[in-house]
């Protein structure tokens, strides 16, 4: 959140290529014109799942009858959790990059083992 909402704060720049860019100001705008919504999103996000919390509570817990959406949507919303954690740790590993140029290749070209593609003129280290 304090990467999106408070760029400014939390990058010191070059903002060359950053959204809203090549300026400190133009990068923070665009930065918090993106993480308003995505922080309200967020916010409703855990409210929906206090809401489901606490008809869990109620229905297991205090024995009171909720709606028959409760233990799908449970069952449901715990599946997407599960998913997004496996799509990020495998977004953690970090490929092996070989930028030894081959011959006839410009330099500067990025080669990832297994991809069928290129990237040209990215430097794997970030600078």
């Amino acid at each position: 959140m304090a990467r999106g909402v408070l760029f400014g704060l939390v990058d010191r720049g070059p903002y060359d290529h950053s959204w809203g860019g090549p300026t400190r100001g133009g990068a923070w705008l665009a930065h918090f014109a993106v993480g308003l919504p995505v922080a309200a999103a967020g916010l409703a996000l855990l409210w929906c799942v206090a809401y489901l919390d606490d008809r869990l509570g109620a229905r297991f817990v205090r024995g009171e009858r909720t709606g028959a959406w409760v233990l799908p949507v449970a069952l449901l919303a715990c599946a997407a959790g599960a998913v997004f954690v496996v799509a990020w740790v495998h977004q953690l590993r970090t490929p092996d990059v070989d930028t030894r140029p081959e011959q006839g290749e410009a330099p500067g070209t990025v080669w990832v083992p297994g991809a069928s593609f290129s990237v040209v003129g990215v430097s794997p280290c970030g600078s």
